[in-house]
């Protein structure tokens, strides 16, 4: 098991259809969510599903 620096939503729900902007995530240490090396891909793509305040931001959200 191996444990990288990985994006997570920070103090607010991402809901379906926002914008996911520098503001709404964190980096914090869990496993399966996108890496910060992938954060460019992320930014200003809309949420294809709800993630809660601190769930990870996967594939699946964008």
């Amino acid at each position: 098991m191996c444990f990288s620096t990985d994006i997570a939503p920070s103090a607010v729900d991402i809901m379906m259809g926002d914008i996911i902007t520098k503001d709404k995530i964190a980096f914090k240490r869990s496993e399966g969510a996108l890496s910060q090396e992938e954060l460019s891909s992320v930014l200003g793509q809309k949420a294809k599903i709800q993630v809660n305040k601190n769930e990870n931001i996967t594939r699946e959200v964008i």
